[in-house]
């Protein structure tokens, strides 16, 4: 008698382990990015607010500018943190603005990562969320050439300061 309790209690654990695995396996990956690290209270704000304003402004510009989407854009150089990178530091790093307001970015043939985005010419303001949980939203005022994009950071989300040159590319970078 007591082994038949004892095997019943082992198989309902069982039974309810493979559920939770199987549960947690057969979720869309996309839709349920898992933080490694508790995010704090005000990166959630953050990203909430960033959220809403990419909402907010795809209802005022519902179109994405057609020089952002028609090209890749290689990072030339960045100067974050009183720093200027060195020259060929970033070769082969890559973002891709998509028509649909989303974004993607990697390295030369590798992607990774992306998010959602929307980008303001009326205001020339750039709004990012990465769709990594533990990566901040970020703002850019924007500056334009015909070859390039000059983004600068904003104080929203603190990259105030951050600056970075992009080159248009017509197709992403190969190594």
């Amino acid at each position: 008698k007591y082994h038949i309790l004892a095997m019943n209690k082992f198989l309902y654990f069982l039974f309810i382990s493979l559920t939770i695995l199987i549960t947690s396996c057969t979720g869309d990956n996309k839709a349920s990015v898992k933080a490694e690290v508790p995010i704090s209270s005000a990166q959630k704000n953050n990203r909430a607010q960033a959220a809403s304003v990419i909402e907010h402004r795809k209802k005022e510009e519902a179109k994405p500018m057609a020089m952002m989407v028609a090209n890749y854009w290689e990072y030339e150089f960045k100067f974050q943190n009183q720093k200027m990178s060195a020259e060929g530091e970033f070769a082969g790093e890559w973002i891709k603005f998509n028509d649909d307001w989303t974004y993607t970015y990697g390295k030369y043939e590798k992607t990774n990562g992306g998010g959602a985005y929307h980008h303001s010419f009326d205001n020339a303001k750039l709004v990012m969320l990465d769709n990594d949980i533990n990566v901040d939203p970020v703002e850019y005022e924007t500056k334009y050439g015909t070859e390039v994009i000059i983004l600068v950071g904003r104080p929203t989300f603190g990259q105030n300061g951050n600056q970075m040159k992009l080159k248009k590319s017509l197709e992403q970078p190969k190594q």
